[in-house]
């Protein structure tokens, strides 16, 4: 019976297999880049605002900063989601919107 149930299956499988492992990849890979851009952008952030507040003369908010932050990091999100939707994701780089770069 266990012959019968295996000669049923797709010949494909092994191909659904490979895809699906390549989709994981992708998806790993995608992760890894939107950590470290968010990393990037939040250590930049944290620089910048040191840098600001030691220099002379008027300051600017706490609040304001923290609230263009947050729309920076809104918009880095969009982006990053736009970029995963619309390219490809390969072992070797990131096709997006037709162009390849290379990781």
């Amino acid at each position: 019976m266990m012959m019968a149930a295996e000669g049923n299956e797709s010949p494909n499988r092994s191909t659904e297999d490979k895809t699906s492992a390549r989709r994981q990849n992708e998806v790993k890979i995608m992760k890894l880049i939107s950590l470290v851009i968010l990393v990037i952008q939040n250590a930049s952030l944290i620089f910048s605002i040191r840098y600001v507040w030691t220099l002379a003369g008027d300051h600017f908010l706490a609040t304001s900063a923290v609230v263009m932050a947050e729309i920076l990091k809104v918009l880095t999100c969009l982006f990053l989601i736009t970029m995963q939707k619309t390219g490809e994701t390969s072992t070797s780089g990131i096709a997006w919107v037709g162009r390849t770069i290379l990781l």
